[in-house]
């Protein structure tokens, strides 16, 4: 179980021992966490100082990051890792700054493409199960916005096993 607070600390309990907590510390607010489907060790938790940072719950408490990201000019709202094991490396991101972006995690985290979703601040993402190459986004004026990954060349580039939609 995964918990994260405004106090900046992300907290991880094993339900099966109620007394290995593991701590973990953000810069900043927590303002979202998510595990990796495709390494379930791994987490990331994002900040309302614009950070997204990354965490083997296996290396144990208070451990540093395995990387962090600068990853938005505003707070940081949602992360998702996405479930497809066709692409275990990617993650998106949502902001306050209206912005989502993909980021390919394979080596150095790398930006491979940003969208401005047009539905204000974004405050939640997530992938979809059934069909990973879509990204559902809500945002700050009421409104969800779908996104087909497969439309950006820029991701099809990077993960060519995606299926270019017309």
């Amino acid at each position: 179980l995964l918990t994260g607070g405004y106090d900046g600390n992300v907290c991880c309990l094993d339900v099966r021992d109620s007394k290995s907590i593991k701590r973990y510390k953000i810069e900043g607010e927590v303002q979202s966490m998510c595990w990796n489907p495709n390494n379930p060790a791994i987490f990331a938790a994002s900040s309302d100082k614009g950070v997204i940072m990354f965490y083997d719950v296996r290396k144990g408490s208070q451990t540093k990051p395995l990387f962090t990201i600068g990853a938005h000019d505003g707070e940081v709202g949602g992360v998702c890792f996405n479930p497809s094991s066709r692409y275990p490396h990617m993650l998106a991101s949502c902001s306050e700054d209206k912005t989502v972006k993909i980021w390919d995690l394979r080596s150095k985290p790398v930006c491979i493409e940003k969208k401005e979703m047009k539905i204000g601040q974004v405050l939640t993402i997530e992938f979809n199960k059934e069909d990973p190459d879509i990204l559902a986004a809500g945002g700050s004026k009421g409104k969800v916005a779908l996104w087909d990954i497969a439309s950006s060349a820029a991701i099809v580039g990077k993960y060519p096993m995606i299926k270019t939609k017309k």
